[in-house]
């Protein structure tokens, strides 16, 4: 026989009966451990007091960009990968010890199975009145053109410390100074951090941000940036690879221009072939590829010494072009033309100076 306070007691111990339930966790993933993020990224100082030392701040964030509220997470850790050029503290004070260029400060911080890092580089120098900028700017053309294609700003090297130099009081260059550079967005454009090299990755509007902190001084320049669809496509006309004495096919069969941009067929076979556009009103002349009219592409051909033929037009309204070939096969192709994108409303703006304590 069982007694009623047993019963209870098993109960209690199996859930059974039980009105209590397990915590449901937080469904509000803005609030996770998103990220680690320095204060700084491009950091000058020199051996010399009172440039010598500088202070970090690393924030843990939360995946909405805010600092991360969970009070209970351990401070982040710091380490320099050079000790015997620049020294840091636990709570990510660095000091300047020889001279040494982009040294690399890592800060990092755990929280459960989740690590994040962000790097600091640290441009040292032995100066004990090293020169300090009173500004710099990122605006690399006149009139603030800021609206590149994809295919210019693959691997282009728009900025980099070769070409933006930051000045003194009197407007006279200062050579050596470390720059930081980021992207607000990375899906529309990635930076490389230290050489500014843009690479456009999808159509967008992005602002690039230059900064760095410069003998206790601290500068910043922003300057917003519209990356359009390529303003040049390349189409092969030519057999499979896997036939090829076959029909020539268009390779890639669809592609995407902005409007005003200019596709290039390569005959890249020795089979004549034609380009007759379903609508051709709108189908200009390229006079910088090949001068070779308008509207429908009269058969041409590749060479055994001149190379592939070439044909080119323009397009200049925003619309979807479909053509074919009249050649055996009856290849087919499309091509899409996006009208310009609205132009900025962030307009850029000149390089500031902050100042910090050291």
């Amino acid at each position: 026989m069982v007694r009623g306070g047993t019963v209870a007691m098993l109960a209690a111990v199996l859930g059974c009966g039980s009105d209590s339930v397990a915590p449901t966790p937080s469904t509000d993933v803005s609030r996770l451990y998103w990220s680690l993020t320095l204060d700084q990224h491009a950091i000058n100082l020199s051996t010399v007091a009172p440039y010598d030392t500088v202070r970090l701040t690393a924030t843990p964030r939360q995946a909405d960009g805010q600092p991360l509220t969970d009070t209970s997470v351990a401070m982040p850790t710091f380490r320099s990968t050079d000790p015997a050029r620049v020294r840091v503290s636990a709570d990510g004070l660095l000091q300047a010890v020889a001279p040494g260029q982009a040294v690399a400060v890592i800060a990092t911080l755990q929280v459960g199975f989740i690590t994040h890092t962000d790097t600091a580089l640290v441009y040292v120098t032995n100066s004990a009145a090293p020169s300090v900028p009173a500004g710099f700017s990122i605006h690399p053309l006149p009139g603030d053109s800021t609206i590149w294609d994809a295919n210019q700003l693959s691997n282009f090297d728009l900025f980099g410390p070769a070409t933006i130099v930051p000045h003194d009081s009197l407007g006279n260059p200062i050579s050596g100074i470390g720059i930081s550079f980021s992207s607000s967005d990375t899906t529309i454009a990635k930076i490389a951090r230290t050489t500014g090299v843009l690479d456009g990755r999808r159509p967008g509007q992005v602002k690039i941000i230059a900064s760095t902190t410069a003998f206790g001084v601290v500068m910043a320049d922003t300057i917003p940036f519209t990356i359009t669809m390529p303003a040049t496509q390349l189409v092969i006309a030519a057999p499979p690879s896997t036939n090829p004495t076959g029909n020539n096919i268009f390779g890639p069969a669809t592609v995407e221009i902005a409007a005003g941009g200019e596709v290039v067929w390569g005959n890249y076979s020795f089979t004549p072939t034609d380009i007759v556009f379903d609508d051709p009103t709108n189908v200009a002349e390229d006079i910088l590829i090949c001068g070779c009219g308008s509207g429908n592409v009269d058969f041409f051909v590749g060479d055994s010494v001149f190379g592939p033929g070439i044909a080119a037009r323009r397009f200049p309204v925003a619309g979807t072009y479909t053509y074919h070939t009249t050649a055996p096969g009856g290849a087919s192709g499309k091509i899409i033309v996006y009208p310009p994108p609205a132009a900025s409303a962030d307009r850029a703006r000149p390089g500031v100076m902050l100042t910090r304590d050291r």
